[in-house]
């Protein structure tokens, strides 16, 4: 990740959502520079660090469902992103139920308080 591409300085963090953990990372133009992102978190490292992992997101401009986003949509959804919630390929989801329990959005998890620009 040493010479990885984050979005400018100005632009809001990303929530990112785990086990019924959370954390927060820059955002990354490339979906890798992000997927490393999400498995440098001390939070997730022991547990992630040797998973293949994918991200889901709502985007309630597209729809009311949770979406999976692919590496060549990232850089299209970026931007819409307020809150990632983590995937282990290959994980029966029903034994991880909290991979299905969002989070609120970022507003309202931080009590009507801007967003950190």
């Amino acid at each position: 990740m040493g010479n990885a591409s984050s979005i400018p300085q100005n632009s809001s963090p990303l929530v990112v959502n785990w086990d019924g953990k959370s954390a927060i990372i820059s955002r990354h133009i490339q979906y890798e520079d992000a997927v490393a992102a999400v498995k440098a978190v001390r939070t997730f490292k022991e547990s992630l660090s040797h998973h293949e992992i994918y991200f889901t997101a709502y985007l309630p401009q597209i729809g009311e469902e949770e979406f999976e986003l692919s590496e060549d949509a990232w850089g299209k959804v970026l931007e819409s992103i307020t809150t990632l919630n983590v995937h282990v390929v290959g994980q029966d989801d029903r034994q991880n139920p909290a991979v299905h329990t969002p989070a609120p959005p970022y507003e309202v998890s931080t009590n009507g308080y801007q967003k950190i620009k």
